[in-house]
């Protein structure tokens, strides 16, 4: 299969199970990310206080991500677990901020 032929979900589900390569998958994955941020922001309300350090989290989740799946290093290692930790606090946060409402 061609990357032409990818139309849809299934087309690129398919295709992605032909590529030995875990730096494509890594690289469409995050290109997803990205072009979901905007809805993030709008979901978002603009009072919250943690709205910039979302999408700071974010953004270095993706972008540790991505970079990480072509240069494996130690300091990228840590720094995908310090992404992690700051999500996972924030999901906690928030979580706990909608169960006090």
């Amino acid at each position: 299969m061609k990357i032409e032929d990818i139309k849809d979900e299934d087309s690129l589900e398919d295709w992605l199970q032909e590529q030995d390569s875990y730096e494509i998958s890594v690289t469409i994955a995050a290109r997803a990310a990205m072009r979901v941020q905007p809805w993030l922001w709008e979901g978002l309300s603009p009072t919250r206080q943690d709205v910039k350090f979302m999408s700071l989290a974010f953004y270095r989740s993706v972008l540790t991500s991505a970079v990480a799946a072509v240069y494996r290093t130690d300091d990228l290692k840590s720094s995908a677990f310090s992404a992690a930790n700051v999500a996972a606090a924030l999901s906690a946060a928030n979580a706990a901020a909608a169960f006090a409402a």
